[in-house]
Formats: structure tokens, C-alpha cells, sequence
């Protein structure tokens, strides 16, 4: 992983200062004519559904003093030129032909070379994050964090071409059904080549029965809720002895034990995140396990440990 750190690396030092220098000059020559720095030639902006894409080109060092997208994660692609971009954990500094992922209101500030084009793929934090959840990926409290790294465009294979089908594509042209598909596919391909804190179920993955599917999305969707037989059944417009018969030929259990699973997944995840304002039983009957005995029996059978163990990981 690329990753500067600032008080290590004298030759990232002697760029910075440099890269500071030359902004200082540039708005030492203009402060006679205005206070900041003239705004980068924006030559792309394009929304796709929910995506926006935008590319800047930059005549001259510019400064930005903090993230202008606090709301979205923002895919940063270098096209020619430099960046340089502060954020917690120190200096970033991309070349032509980099890729970096930054998380929302990360970034503090970022200086720009002279004669660099930079493109900007933003997605909202909320859209990526629901994405996500309906891909199969569990979501800690904190929410989605992405590891902070550079990668070469060319390391990131299909993600590469999708990244080229956004700055090339044309939003009136694209029908909005296919904008959701995209994006969705964007949203898979981030999650899968970014490294980051959220983690795919053990086992109750995505279906491509569509019906199993819309009965997992929409548990996910409310993990804490009871659900009856005669109601997941309406919900898919199915008799409560077809929804058995569905359940048993795909998995080999009953509709109550695999969404049983699904709600061990959710209480798992919580667990590794508990803090001191929860303890194991409270988390346990928020999700419908009153018999707290029978609760730890099937956690074990399910995850080979105790919850309590889960809590000391």
C-alpha cells in the first residue's frame, strides 16, 4: 500500500514542499487581483443515477483546504499531473495513472501540480453503503470505512473498464433502470477491490432464487423484527406449505432456522463491536432470542464459539 507517511520519507517531504511552494508563489503573484487561487476548468460533469463524475483540468498548483463532497466516498483517478492529499493517517501522493479511494470527510486537503487533469467518480455514502448491505456485506456501527491505498489503473482489472464506461458514458443515453444495474455492479467491484471494514455473511449469502432473495432482503433490512411463516409467505404470495417445500429443496432447512442464521450473522457482528453501553444479553433479545440458554447453544453450533469468546476477539 502506498501510503506516506510525512515524517518518514524526507523525499515525500522535499515534494510537499515543493508542491507548497510553488501554490504560495501562485498566490503571491495574484494577491494583487484576488485572495484565492482562480478555480480548476471543470470539462466533465455528469451525474448517473446517483454517480457523479466529474474531471478538472489544472493550469496552474491549486489548493484545496478540505473534502467539498463531506457526503460520498470519492474515487480519485489521476489522468496526467500530480496530487498530493492530506488526510488522518498522513500524505497521499498520486501520479499519473493512480487510483485512490477516499472515505467521507476524510480528505483535509489536497494540492494539485500545475498542467494535471484529475477525474472524480462520487458516490453517497448512504447509496454505497445500502449497496452493500443488498450485496451480501454486513456493515459495522461506525458504518463503511475504505483502507487507505493507491493502486495503479491497471491493477484494478474489470474495475478499470468500468471506471473508463463512467468518464466515457453518456447520461441521456443510459435508461434509468440500467443506471441502478451499473451502479450496483460499481458499488460490487468498490467493495470487492478496496479493502475495508464491513464483511460478507458466513453463509447467508445472495440468492438467485429472486423469491429466497426478496425474503433475505428484506430480513436484512429489519434483522430485529419477528418474522412468522404466514407472513414471509404473503410477503412472496406463496402458501405457507410452498414457502417449506422452497426453503427445503434449496437449503436443506426451514424458513425459521435460516432466518435464525441470518439473525446469528447481525448479532456476530454486533458482538465484535460491543461496547460497554451493551452487554451480551441485551444484544441477544433485542433480536428475538429470549431463551438465553438456547440462544448460546445455537450461536456455538453455528459459529464454534461462544459469544462470549466473540466479544474478547
Amino acid at each position: 500500500m502506498a501510503v506516506v507517511n510525512a515524517l518518514t520519507c524526507n523525499t515525500f517531504l522535499k515534494q510537499d514542499a515543493l508542491f507548497a511552494l510553488e501554490a504560495a508563489g501562485q498566490k503571491k503573484q495574484m494577491s494583487c487581483t484576488s485572495a484565492f487561487l482562480p478555480a480548476p476548468r471543470n470539462i466533465v460533469t455528469k451525474s448517473l443515477g446517483k454517480i457523479q463524475v466529474c474531471v478538472d483540468v489544472y493550469d496552474q498548483p491549486f489548493d484545496i483546504s478540505k473534502s467539498d463532497s463531506p457526503e460520498c466516498f470519492q474515487l480519485i483517478i489521476v489522468k496526467q499531473g500530480g496530487v498530493r492529499l492530506w488526510s488522518q493517517g498522513g500524505w497521499l501522493s498520486l501520479g499519473r495513472g493512480d487510483v485512490c479511494l477516499i472515505n467521507t470527510a476524510e480528505t483535509i486537503k489536497a494540492i494539485v501540480k500545475p498542467d494535471s487533469r484529475v477525474a472524480t467518480i462520487r458516490m453517497p455514502v448512504e447509496t454505497l453503503e445500502e449497496d452493500a448491505v443488498q450485496l451480501g456485506y454486513h456493515l459495522r456501527l461506525s458504518g463503511l470505512v475504505f483502507k487507505r491505498a493507491i493502486f495503479k489503473l491497471e491493477q484494478l482489472g474489470v474495475l478499470k473498464h468500468q471506471i473508463f464506461s463512467l468518464l466515457d458514458a453518456e447520461p441521456g443515453q443510459t435508461p434509468e433502470e440500467l443506471k441502478v444495474q451499473y451502479r450496483r455492479f460499481f458499488s460490487c467491484l468498490l467493495l470487492q477491490r478496496f479493502e475495508n471494514n464491513c464483511n460478507q455473511f458466513y453463509k447467508i449469502t445472495s440468492s438467485e432464487n429472486t423469491k429466497i432473495e426478496k425474503i433475505r432482503r428484506w430480513v436484512i433490512s429489519e434483522p430485529r423484527r419477528e418474522y412468522k411463516p404466514l407472513d414471509i409467505a404473503a410477503y412472496i404470495n406463496v402458501s405457507e406449505r410452498s414457502l417449506y417445500h422452497l426453503f427445503k429443496k434449496e437449503f436443506g432447512l426451514s424458513p425459521r432456522v435460516y432466518i435464525c442464521q441470518i439473525k446469528l450473522e447481525f448479532i456476530y457482528r454486533e458482538l465484535m463491536d460491543l461496547n460497554n453501553a451493551k452487554n451480551i444479553t441485551q444484544v441477544a433479545l433485542e433480536y428475538g432470542f429470549n431463551n438465553l440458554g438456547r440462544f448460546s447453544k445455537v450461536y456455538r453450533d453455528y459459529f464454534g464459539e461462544s459469544p462470549s469468546e466473540t466479544c474478547r476477539r
